[in-house]
C-alpha cells in the first residue's frame, strides 16, 4: 500500500494573495471640475460649471465626494504644480513688481491700472455686488401764459425733461 504525500507545489491555502488595489482614472466630469476649480466662486458652482446633472441643492455634496477621491486629489495636485512653475510670478513677485510699477515713471503711464486689475484677478475686493438700477427723474416743463383777459393762466405747453446725471 503507497501512502501519498503532499506534494510541495500545490499550494495549501485556497485564498490568493491580494494585489494592491490600482487607483481609478477620474472621470471627465471629474477632469473638468478638477479644472474649474481654481477660477469658481463655490464648490458648488464648480460641480454645476464642469457639466454634472445635479441641482444645486445637491451639487455640494458631489463636490465634497470628489474632494475625497484619491484620483481628483492627484490631479487637483498635479493642476496646482503645473501654475506654481518657474515660469509663473509668485504672489510675493507681482507684488514687488507692482510696487516698481506704481513708482512715477513715464514708461509706465497708468501703474493704478495694472495694480487693480491683479487685485480683481486675486479676488481682493470681493465677489462684484449688482448695482441697483438708478431711478429715473422726470421733471414737467410747463410754460404759462397770462393774458390780461383772462382771469387764471392758461397751459400752453407741457413737456417731460429728463435731468443729466451731472445734476438736477
Amino acid at each position: 500500500m503507497r501512502t501519498r504525500e503532499a506534494s510541495p507545489t500545490v499550494a495549501t491555502s485556497k485564498k490568493a494573495p491580494k494585489l494592491p488595489r490600482q487607483p481609478r482614472l477620474p472621470t471627465l466630469k471629474q477632469v473638468r471640475f478638477a479644472e474649474v476649480l481654481p477660477t469658481a466662486r463655490t464648490l458648488t458652482d464648480a460641480v454645476l460649471d464642469a457639466g454634472y446633472d445635479t441641482s444645486r441643492a445637491n451639487a455640494h455634496v458631489i463636490a465634497n465626494e470628489n474632494l475625497r477621491k484619491p484620483a481628483v486629489q492627484v490631479l487637483i495636485a498635479e493642476l496646482q504644480e503645473k501654475t506654481t512653475s518657474a515660469l509663473v510670478m509668485s504672489l510675493l513677485r507681482r507684488k514687488e513688481r507692482l510696487s516698481e510699477l506704481a513708482k512715477p515713471d513715464p514708461e509706465h503711464p497708468d501703474p493704478v491700472k495694472a495694480i487693480a486689475e491683479l487685485n480683481r484677478m486675486e479676488r481682493v475686493y470681493g465677489p462684484e455686488q449688482p448695482t441697483a438700477p438708478q431711478p429715473v427723474i422726470t421733471y414737467v416743463e410747463v410754460v404759462l401764459v397770462s393774458a390780461p383777459e383772462a382771469v387764471a393762466p392758461t397751459v400752453i405747453e407741457a413737456r417731460a425733461v429728463t435731468p443729466s446725471r451731472k445734476g438736477p
